[in-house]
């Protein structure tokens, strides 16, 4: 039995999940050939305040607008951010 678990800050509505499980039930099929019935899909709420990137709490960081995808009939995603998308948190890295 398969178990997709998706974490994601809190605020989407039931539609965008429900529609969340269906593409990746339907993205797991394809690449694993698994049935349908088999595939789980858990989705966490989690707040922005118990969420950090970096090292810095998500609530500190400037808001965004979430990115779209568009999926093509042949299975193809394509991802695109707006202008206000989340600012790029820098990682140091070790010398």
């Amino acid at each position: 039995m398969p178990v997709i678990s998706v974490d994601m800050w809190h605020g989407r509505s039931e539609t965008d999940k429900a529609a969340l499980a269906r593409e990746l039930t339907d993205a797991f099929q394809r690449a694993c050939g698994s049935t349908r019935e088999r595939i789980y899909v858990i989705i966490r709420d989690v707040p922005k305040e118990n969420w950090a990137i970096g090292g810095e709490m998500c609530t500190d960081l400037p808001t965004v607008a979430p990115a779209s995808a568009d999926v093509s009939a042949s299975g193809s995603v394509s991802v695109s951010e707006s202008e206000s998308a989340l600012a790029p948190v820098p990682v140091p890295v070790a010398d």
